[in-house]
């Protein structure tokens, strides 16, 4: 029976997507280390603009067009898995029809953010 083991080279490819995806996630940490002032739930974003959930959302997924044609869309971050934040840079840049790109925001060395805390009780309440 033959095995297929990884030659030096794929060794290579590898690591090299390894450290690529570390210095990635470095990034994401440390833009996520910013204050929460910083950042916006959809529903901050829905409340902040005067506008749905849904709208905000279609502005995610979709973007809208500015006067000249040109498609824009709101820019996010995810703080947790499935929970999006808007950087108020962002949402600023956004409303002002201008683009944004992530790499724009600085950089801090801030405690993460703390997660939502899910009241079990409520859960529970729903389910029943």
């Amino acid at each position: 029976m033959l095995v297929n083991l990884p030659t030096t080279e794929d060794l290579a490819a590898h690591t090299a997507l390894l450290l690529e995806v570390r210095e990635e996630l470095r990034l994401v940490r440390q833009l996520l280390a910013r204050p929460p002032d910083e950042f916006l739930t959809l529903d901050e974003v829905a409340a902040k603009v005067k506008k749905s959930r849904k709208t905000v959302l279609s502005w995610i997924q979709e973007g809208k067009y500015d006067a000249g044609g040109r498609l824009i869309k709101l820019q996010t971050v995810e703080g947790t898995p499935g929970y999006r934040l808007v950087p108020v840079a962002a949402l600023h840049a956004f409303l002002q029809n201008l683009d944004f790109d992530l790499a724009q925001l600085p950089l801090a060395t801030n405690p993460v953010p703390p997660r939502p805390v899910l009241d079990s009780r409520k859960a529970l309440r729903k389910a029943s």
